[in-house]
């Protein structure tokens, strides 16, 4: 990772870290929409599931009944507030400080990877997805419910002139459907 790429991953985890004791009070305006959402995508998962950037946990009740769930994210003050809740958990949940830039997992380790509204906040989408793709086994499942750039260009546009109000945590118009094909 380039300096540069090194130091934002650093800012963003850092913002992260001193906004965790509100974090849930925004979250919780796209908390539902987001939540049916990820039991809909989650509902077929079996296995050994590795959940990326999981905040303070508000996806681990929608993981199905006796799943087993890594859930990894880089923030330490998100993981103290994940661990401290009593969330309600359908699944086995074990929580540990990992980035996604550089998973400590080795080659074909998981079934299946979820990443719900991560990669607007990866300082590096691509290498990110790598990662992902080298600790997922051949025929793993990867599950995402991501920002993406609309293909609406007056829209696309009004999103990257709102994007710097955001830019200290996320990229809220990436292109991540071109970084999943960059990655392969």
């Amino acid at each position: 990772m380039l300096k540069t790429e090194r130091e934002k991953e650093e800012k963003t985890v850092s913002n992260y870290d001193r906004i965790v004791h509100v974090y849930d009070a925004l979250a919780s305006v796209f908390e539902p929409y987001i939540s049916k959402h990820c039991k809909e995508l989650l509902r077929s998962s079996k296995g050994i599931v590795l959940e990326v950037g999981f905040g303070t946990g508000n996806n681990f009740k929608d993981h199905p009944k006796g799943s087993y769930v890594v859930a990894s994210d880089a923030s330490r003050g998100m993981l103290r507030q994940a661990k401290q809740k009593n969330r309600p958990r359908n699944a086995d949940v074990e929580i540990l400080a990992e980035n996604v830039q550089n998973l400590s997992f080795g080659n074909e380790s998981f079934d299946v990877i979820f990443s719900s509204l991560v990669f607007c906040a990866v300082a590096d989408p691509v290498k990110g997805l790598l990662e992902m793709r080298r600790v997922l086994k051949k025929n793993g499942v990867l599950l995402m419910l991501e920002h993406v750039r609309s293909q609406n260009s007056l829209f696309g546009y009004a999103l990257d002139m709102l994007n710097p109000l955001f830019s200290c945590f996320d990229n809220i118009n990436r292109d991540t459907v071109a970084n999943l094909r960059k990655a392969g």
